[in-house]
């Protein structure tokens, strides 16, 4: 894929993500011990997979002492989950800038939490990959911040539309860069047709798959809590979205009443933002 601008630099993935990328939780040959030996190798992996184990929030404070232990109670998908973020979050250590850091980090991590507590109420089954989906959803935003850091943090500060500005001077939107970046990386089709159709419009809204929904709507309301406002407002369209799961618009009460906040509280969510 030809992009319209030069990118010179393009991270480069750990061996760990690409093998816990292909880790799949629901095949039922997976075990602990699969994940203890991806994850043991890395200390800063394992002792962080411990703390998490241990804290208030599983209830378990002291008493997970061994890393099989720690992955039995988080369970695969958890601990598959946690394990990418951390592989991931280093893309945006280098942001400084507070706003950047909501753009480019906060605001996937919270969409990617919010997707999954979303999809068993908006009847969404056996995707494993939508923690990732959520995590990659903006991807683009962060490969142009690392190649055009001054240009993109201009840009997030200005109050045009985001992808207005995005492509009067990189000549294409940060969904273009997000795709040639998770092509670079092998990912599965899912994630990048995620990262394509995530901002909710009524062009062909109703053909996007439930991934694409699910993550888009999450996105939508992420947008809302944190006031990023200079990305479309596709708020009129969540309506539409939601009834193809058979809700209306009382169902976003559950996020509106503290939901978001609550995330704040996941140990997946206090680690992922220390960078």
């Amino acid at each position: 894929m030809e992009l319209p601008v030069k990118i010179s630099h393009v991270p480069i993935l750990s061996s760990i993500f690409v093998k816990i990328v292909q880790f799949d939780p629901s095949n039922p040959d997976a075990s602990s011990s699969d994940l203890e030996m991806l994850a043991s190798p890395d200390k800063g992996i394992s002792a962080s997979l411990m703390k998490v184990a241990n804290s208030s929030f599983y209830g378990r404070s002291g008493s997970v002492e061994t890393l099989r232990d720690a992955i039995i109670l988080l369970g695969f998908k958890t601990v598959r989950n946690f394990v990418i973020l951390l592989n991931t979050k280093q893309l945006a250590a280098n942001v400084k800038n507070s706003l950047s850091k909501k753009y480019l980090h906060e605001f996937p991590l919270l969409t990617a939490l919010l997707a999954m507590d979303l999809s068993k109420p908006l009847g969404i089954k056996g995707k494993d990959n939508i923690f990732l989906a959520s995590l990659f959803h903006s991807i683009g935003m962060v490969i142009l911040s690392l190649n055009f850091s001054k240009e993109y943090e201009n840009i997030l500060q200005g109050n045009e539309s985001l992808l207005t500005m995005e492509k009067k001077i990189f000549q294409a939107d940060h969904r273009i860069f997000s795709r040639y970046i998770l092509e670079k990386w092998n990912m599965p089709n899912e994630l990048i047709e995620v990262a394509d159709g995530y901002l909710l419009d009524n062009a062909g809204l109703m053909q996007k798959n439930e991934l694409v929904r699910v993550v888009g709507i999450a996105s939508c309301m992420v947008r809302r809590f944190l006031k990023i406002g200079n990305l479309p407002d596709d708020d009129k369209y969540l309506e539409i979205a939601l009834k193809l799961h058979g809700k209306d618009l009382s169902f976003l009460n559950i996020i509106e009443d503290g939901t978001i906040e609550l995330l704040k509280s996941h140990p997946i969510y206090e680690n992922g933002m220390l960078i």
